[in-house]
């Protein structure tokens, strides 16, 4: 059974405040290429499946070119110059969107130590005018992690709700595989677990 993917990896603001001290070197920011592709298995109290994601386009939204990853009829949009998530849509339908656009991992310069404070306005199809939402996410690792697609070392990322402190997701983000290979994401459901199990670069 397949599920198709909702949101992609987590994203950080543009212009957040940083805070903390870093204690590592810097991760490289990564480099997508047309037709890299991650294939998932998803896991939650509702039920689990896989789904994949596939670099699939470069398109111009708004005066700006956009990498355009598919998964089955959803498309989810970075902006290429600095790969920060803009919107998502669903079989040509708007599913999320963000203002302004907001910094997706794949191209932090993460170090051990950092924290980064967001706010950022967020619609959701059938939920407008939408939400202000604050969260603060925290590097606070690097560890190895075993998944279905083999070994990583990974940056252990976390997120939680400035306002209540409430735990919101970890993220396992590998510079290797220029995405996460492990996330866990606190849903109405309960705990959603999202694994690699494979990583196909163009």
């Amino acid at each position: 059974m397949r599920a198709v993917a909702g949101c992609l990896v987590v994203a950080l603001l543009v212009g957040c405040a940083t805070t903390g001290r870093p204690t590592a070197p810097g991760v490289p920011i990564a480099e997508w290429h047309i037709g890299d592709e991650w294939e998932f298995r998803t896991q939650s109290p509702g039920g689990g499946g896989t789904f994949v994601w596939v670099v699939d386009r470069v398109e111009s939204l708004s005066g700006q070119e956009h990498y355009v990853v598919k998964s089955g009829a959803r498309e989810i949009y970075y902006r290429r110059d600095d790969f920060r998530f803009t919107r998502e849509m669903l079989g040509g339908s708007l599913v999320r969107e963000v203002t302004p656009s907001i910094w997706s991992l794949t191209t932090a310069p993460l170090s051990i130590g950092q924290s980064f404070a967001i706010r950022y306005h967020e619609v959701r199809a059938g939920q407008r005018p939408g939400e202000d939402l604050d969260r603060v996410w925290t590097v606070e690792g690097q560890e190895t992690v075993v998944v279905p697609a083999g070994s990583f070392t990974a940056y252990r990322i976390v997120c939680k709700n400035a306002r209540d402190d409430t735990w919101v997701r970890t993220v396992w983000y590998s510079p290797a595989v220029k995405h996460f290979v492990r996330d866990e994401v606190a849903t109405p459901e309960g705990r959603r677990v999202r694994e690699l199990l494979q990583y196909r670069p163009r």
